[in-house]
């Protein structure tokens, strides 16, 4: 007989619904507690996690749903590939796709009407209030570490996880 935490489906739905309610939390509380600006591929990485928490609601209710595990499985995945890329672009092994780049000018810096001053005035008030956060900057390290890096490793520990629950899943299904 296997561990029940690999073999009883309701265990690896709490595990995964427990690892994806504390990302979500630690994200949104280093936000909204330490002023940390997420980037977009952060923000883009938080939808995911929404998916996965959707789908591991869906989950408690139906179980046995085979299509439901799959798509669990493949959710966790996408959300381990885009947080790999982050890191890869953190670390400049390659570049940053355009959503994480300010490539806009401020509205009205091509009025003929205003003097340099003016047009310069506009653009450091635009970079002041931005709120885009570059996606190739670390902002937030946990024991010197990007937190992309942490977040990438826990998300394959995740995998790993789920992998060794279908494995010993498979298996008990066998034995009976």
């Amino acid at each position: 007989m296997g561990c029940t935490l690999f073999s009883q489906q309701k265990n690896v739905n709490f595990a995964v619904l427990l690892f994806i309610c504390l990302s979500l939390m630690a994200a949104f509380m280093a936000e909204l507690v330490y002023h940390i600006k997420p980037c977009s591929l952060c923000v883009y990485l938080r939808y995911i996690c929404w998916v996965v928490l959707v789908i591991s609601l869906l989950l408690v209710v139906c179980p046995k749903n085979c299509w439901l595990k799959a798509l669990q499985f493949l959710s966790v995945i996408a959300a381990l590939g885009l947080s790999s890329f982050h890191v890869g672009v953190e670390q400049k092994w390659w570049q940053a796709p355009s959503v994480c780049q300010n490539h806009s000018t401020p509205s009205g810096v091509h009025d003929k009407g205003l003097t340099p001053q003016e047009k310069i005035a506009l653009i450091r008030q635009s970079i002041q209030t931005s709120t885009l956060v570059r996606c190739d900057q670390v902002n937030w390290r946990i024991l010197g570490v990007s937190v992309t890096i942490w977040n990438t490793l826990s998300l394959a520990g995740l995998v790993a996880y789920l992998l060794i629950a279908f494995a010993v899943q498979r298996r008990c299904q066998k034995k009976s």
